[in-house]
């Protein structure tokens, strides 16, 4: 969930180690692991006023997002089903 907005449901597992949206997957990589060797990763993720957001019709994490287009910022994607759980994304259609 971003924003108050569900962007990615599904079985956790399947979610941590295979995540489907842009917030998941920034949010999962912030995660250290144990499994892994830690490595420092620089992910830049630009602040927004509340204005800025709250003003958008499309995806509140458009403004953030690396992969986001004009359609992500007018447009709120729907949950859709992507390999067995659900995704809000226009990446995924």
């Amino acid at each position: 969930m971003y924003r108050g907005v569900l962007v990615e449901e599904g079985d956790a597992t399947q979610v941590f180690n295979n995540p489907l949206h842009p917030y998941t997957q920034m949010l999962v990589s912030s995660v250290p692991r144990i499994d892994k060797k830690w490595e420092r990763v620089s992910v830049f993720i630009p602040e927004r006023s509340e204005e800025e957001v709250y003003a958008l019709k499309g995806c509140k994490f458009a403004l953030r997002c690396p992969f986001a287009t004009e359609r992500c910022k007018t447009e709120q994607p729907k949950l859709i089903e992507v390999d067995g759980r659900r995704v809000a994304c226009w990446r995924l259609e």
